[in-house]
């Protein structure tokens, strides 16, 4: 009996010791994320086809009617266009367009030729192949267009 007791009483400190490294690590690794990306906002990712804007948040379910925008500046609005030749990351405030990132994909490089507020543009490169990528800001939403050489 004593050692079913003593067994018993190792597993539950194994498990106890176990959750709370699990615990530990899990809360270091969290914290590290965010300090590295910071606090980001929800982004949507589009596809090489699909650069329509969504469609309009602020219609009211009864009417069909606009409701009036929130006084203030305009929240950016973020998109993400990937392919395979990597991806592109920009954003809109009203009509100016800002670059957040890109990162081309495996085997190809990268060139950032215009990060706004007019229009951003990147340039991919793998051997002969290339893929030029340019948005702009559409409704206060970013469009990509893709050109492939």
């Amino acid at each position: 009996m004593a050692r079913y007791r003593r067994f018993a009483l190792g597993a539950v400190a194994w498990v106890v010791v176990v959750s709370a490294g699990a615990a530990l690590v899990w809360t270091v690794i969290s914290q590290a994320g965010a300090d590295v990306a910071g606090e980001l906002p929800a982004t949507e990712t589009q596809s090489q086809a699909s650069s329509a804007p969504p469609a309009n948040p602020t219609r009211s379910a009864g009417t069909g009617a606009a409701s009036p925008a929130p006084p203030g500046p305009a929240k950016p609005v973020r998109r993400t266009w990937q392919g395979s030749a990597g991806v592109v990351v920009s954003e809109c405030r009203k009509s100016a367009i800002d670059f957040v990132s890109a990162q081309p994909a495996s085997g190809w490089s990268i060139e950032v030729d215009h990060t706004g507020p007019v229009d951003v543009r990147v340039e991919f490169e793998a051997g002969e192949a290339k893929t030029r990528v340019e948005a702009v800001c559409v409704g206060g939403v970013p469009s990509y267009t893709v050109e492939d050489d």
